[in-house]
């Protein structure tokens, strides 16, 4: 009979506290984790193959020694005692066939309390075979910490342990500081051992690791390329310091991991190794991971502070991601912006994109449309590129912490990681691509202007357009002076007779016939009267010098086709102030040429050339100041258009001017490449980004509304001056803006499709109505109080006394808030609110017409006089107040 024997000896050392069931339960487990281990080593005995096993029960005995145990705690441990040995005994049978599957297990290194048991393992191990005459075994001690051991056979045959070292691991902390030696080697299959190095200093101490790392890296079959594994290799190595000489971990002669000890433990030929493991139960709850990790500590300016060299929120750097290639989106990004490539992947996106918008902001300084667009393109592949590795990066680190393979304080909290950095990422992602918006607005304007001062640098530095300027003016536009001298009648004749009737016409009245203009009325409703309504429709017509009838729709269309024409010819007839009387002189030079006085008729044509380089001059030198304004503030360009709410495209906005040209180039860049197709195919990066800028700028553009409508209102419930001041300053606004969109409009030969004559025509035709309804109500208050205050408001110019002026006004504006009743002030502001309201929307349409008005005069005309501005203020002041009480009443 075989017996074997079960030594379980427990030390158990209690302070003066009570035991408590806690305390039991650790003796619980040691006892099992012993009882296992005994198992274990006696299951491996050769003389238990085959053995017939008794049917009779364990003989368990327990002994206490010192202190008495509380009978209760005796009970427990006892139990425990026997049921660890019936465990025991079952291990050591054999096993019938599994009903159901197996509870989950793992390896651990095989742990010995001493070396004897080390060496009884090896005899174990290898049993009647050869054993090398020294062999390095790794196991764990009696602690679970993993241990090297270097066993050599004696002269006489006999086993020994020659020496022993701890096998402590290197970490790296997320924080950039250099690698840590920490309990618990965790080297897998590996069977021999060699010294690679035995360096001299830290640097040579790196360069060797290095190389090791490299060699490691490429048997797990890396797929990056050497430059980029050698690159990644040396980051990491700058981490780690001398630690002796440089070993190597190899598995069938390929290397498997890095070991970094004292000198002398192998020799480049190697040692064999053998790695004694045991398959353990996975002990349910025993996995702490991350569950001891301090909490993450968000720092809300961290993406603005961002620094490659430095973590975002304890991030890994880029040389400890194996087997995850972030390098060719590394490698892109930093070749499109010329950065340096980073030591930590978040901090690097978030540079990157503060390189972008930087890029972007100091598009204007580059001196021609091809540069800008080629770094606009570079940017738009960047910002492509950071999307794509942001993306990639967040996957990798919650996979590795699904893989439970991230160190604190990552580990367990990837995903509040994930959260922090996208938080940050997406507001700035579509700044970025605002950025890039306004960007291509100004390379657009720049354009334009460029080409327009070539065009003006190439007229002034020749005569050869001439000719051809002149031809146009005298053939294509021959029948303009006749023609507006006939809109002018017509025009008059009509403005003549409307202005006798308000704003319904009276039924029955006769209309007036002046300066050969034909009044001709038709009826509208044949047969029958409308009752309110005049039943005729009046119309005006004119005969030309041969005789014919024409409609003022007629010489209208006929006017506006001529000169849009000779416009698109010659874009520099645009520029000239009275077209028509250039034409009627170069028309008498013509005449002069044609009677023989050649001499005469060219000083007609002298002076006109002249003319035309006066007019050349002047907007050569105001193109040279809009263009640098151009360049020096972007925000010129892109305020050239506006934003309106349109449901029907992917922005949800209506893209008008500069800005459809901006979007037509940049949402090119994030289409397509050269091969035609976009590297990395999401224009959605394009698409939300400007959305949100359109978004963000209609929104503003309706808080502006409802202030200057419900704010002001509010102003004059109590401050009627104040609120007149602030209107006054917003039309003296609206006036500069109209008169620099005209200065800038006139700098360019050509560019409609930016800013046309029109468009600046109403402009200034609509601001100076503003203006004129922001003065005309208190022309006598601002005559008493002086108008010279109101100007340096305007300009800007506000003294010392002026400020504390305007500072006791706000006291008195607060003190007077407070002294009034909730009724009372209700009721003023209800009442002013509505009458300002429907005032407004009276005002609001008739500008509209108004501006309408002067954009269709000026494609017929050419340009408006003041004198027009100032009548279609008044008509316009008159219809706001008849709208306004009528709503009232």
């Amino acid at each position: 009979m075989t017996a074997v024997r079960v030594p379980v000896r427990i030390r158990l050392d209690l302070t003066g506290d009570p035991a408590d069931s806690h305390v039991l339960d650790v003796v619980r487990r040691a006892a099992v984790e012993a009882a296992s281990r005994v198992a274990d080593r006696a299951g491996r005995a050769y003389a238990l193959d085959g053995a017939t096993f008794s049917d009779q029960a364990p003989d368990v005995s327990v002994r206490f020694a010192g202190d008495a145990v509380p009978a209760w705690a005796a009970a427990h441990l006892e139990a425990t005692a026997h049921a660890a040995v019936r465990t025991v005994t079952a291990a050591l049978r054999p096993a019938p066939a599994p009903a159901s599957a197996p509870g989950p297990t793992t390896f651990r290194f095989r742990r010995f309390a001493t070396t004897f048991e080390v060496l009884d393992a090896l005899d174990a191990y290898y049993g009647g075979a050869a054993r090398p005459p020294r062999v390095l075994v790794v196991v764990a001690n009696s602690g679970g910490a993993p241990l090297m051991l270097a066993v050599v056979l004696g002269p006489d045959g006999t086993a020994g342990v020659e020496w022993g070292i701890l096998l402590n691991r290197f970490v790296l902390p997320a924080d950039g500081r250099d690698a840590e030696s920490v309990p618990g080697y965790a080297v897998g299959p590996a069977d021999s051992f060699h010294l690679v190095a035995e360096p001299a200093t830290d640097d040579a101490f790196r360069v060797e690791l290095a190389a090791a790392l490299v060699r490691i890296w490429r048997a797990t079959g890396s797929a990056e390329p050497e430059s980029r594994l050698a690159e990644r290799a040396a980051a990491r190595a700058k981490r780690f310091r001398l630690k002796g000489a440089l070993y190597e971990f190899r598995s069938g002669g390929v290397p498997v991991a890095w070991f970094a000890g004292r000198a002398g433990l192998a020799d480049r030929d190697g040692l064999p190794l053998l790695v004694l493991t045991e398959e353990v139960a996975a002990q349910p709850g025993a996995d702490r991971y991350g569950k001891d990790c301090p909490p993450l500590r968000y720092d809300p300016d961290a993406a603005d502070d961002a620094d490659p060299d430095r973590p975002f929120l304890h991030e890994l750097e880029v040389s400890d991601w194996d087997g995850e290639d972030f390098g060719d989106l590394i490698d892109s990004i930093a070749a499109e912006l010329g950065v340096p490539k980073p030591r930590f992947i978040g901090s690097f996106v978030f540079a990157a994109l503060d390189v972008i918008t930087r890029r972007s902001e100091s598009l204007g300084r580059l001196p021609a449309t091809e540069a800008r667009q080629e770094v606009l393109g570079h940017l738009v592949r960047a910002l492509e590129a950071v999307n794509v590795l942001l993306f990639a990066y967040t996957k990798a680190v919650l996979a590795r912490d699904k893989a439970k393979k991230l160190p604190c304080p990552l580990a367990g909290q990837a995903g509040d990681w994930a959260g922090y950095l996208h938080r940050d990422y997406f507001p700035r992602r579509r700044k970025v691509v605002a950025s890039l918006f306004v960007a291509a607005c100004q390379d657009a304007l720049l354009e334009v202007l460029e080409k327009s001062a070539a065009d003006i640098a190439h007229r002034r530095a020749t005569t050869d357009w001439l000719r051809g300027t002149r031809v146009v003016l005298t053939v294509l536009l021959a029948d303009l002076p006749e023609l507006t001298d006939m809109l002018g009648k017509l025009r008059r004749a009509k403005q003549l007779n409307d202005s006798t009737v308000r704003f319904t016409p009276e039924p029955g009245r006769n209309h007036q016939s002046v300066d050969g203009v034909e009044v001709v009325r038709t009826p509208v409703f044949p047969g029958r009267d409308v009752p309110g309504r005049d039943p005729f429709r009046t119309g005006y017509r004119i005969k030309d010098a041969q005789g014919r009838w024409h409609t003022l729709a007629e010489v209208e269309a006929t006017v506006k086709t001529l000169r849009s024409t000779a416009q698109l010819t010659d874009p520099f007839l645009e520029k000239l102030a009275d077209v028509g009387s250039v034409v009627r002189r170069l028309r008498v030079a013509q005449q002069l040429d044609a009677v023989g006085a050649e001499t005469a008729g060219r000083v007609v044509t002298d002076a006109v050339d002249r003319e035309f380089f006066a007019v050349l001059e002047e907007i050569a030198k105001t193109n040279e100041e809009k263009t640098q304004e151009a360049r020096d503030d972007r925000m010129v360009a892109y305020g050239l258009a506006t934003f309106e709410p349109d449901a029907a495209n992917d922005v949800h906005a209506k893209l008008t001017g500069v800005h459809q040209l901006a979007d037509k180039r940049l949402r090119a860049m994030f289409t397509r490449n050269n091969a035609g197709a976009s590297i990395f195919g999401d224009e959605h990066i394009y698409v939300e980004g400007l959305a949100a800028l359109a978004g963000h700028e209609i929104a503003k553009a309706r808080f502006r509304e409802f202030f200057e409508l419900a704010g002001i209102t509010l102003l004059a419930v109590f401050f009627p001056e104040a609120a007149f001041v602030i209107g006054l300053f917003q039309a003296a606004e609206g006036i500069h803006t109209a008169h620099e969109h005209a200065d800038l409009q006139r700098s360019l030969l050509g560019g409609d499709d930016i800013l046309s004559r029109a468009q600046v025509e109403a402009e200034l035709a609509g601001a100076w109505v503003q203006g004129f309804l922001a003065i005309a109500p208190e022309l006598p208050a601002v005559v008493r109080d002086g108008i010279a205050g109101v100007r340096a408001l305007a300009k800007g110019e506000l003294t010392e006394a002026t400020s504390a002026a305007l500072r006791r006004k706000l006291l008195e504006v607060s003190g007077h808030l407070a002294t009034i009743t909730a009724e009372h002030f209700a009721a003023s502001f209800l009442t002013q609110l509505a009458a300002g309201y429907v005032l407004n929307l009276a005002l609001s349409e008739v500008i509209s017409e108004v501006a309408a008005a002067v954009a269709a005069d000026y494609r017929t005309d050419g340009t408006i006089p003041g004198v027009e501005i100032t009548a279609y203020a008044m008509r316009t002041l008159a219809a706001a107040v008849t709208a306004s009480s009528g709503a009232g009443s």
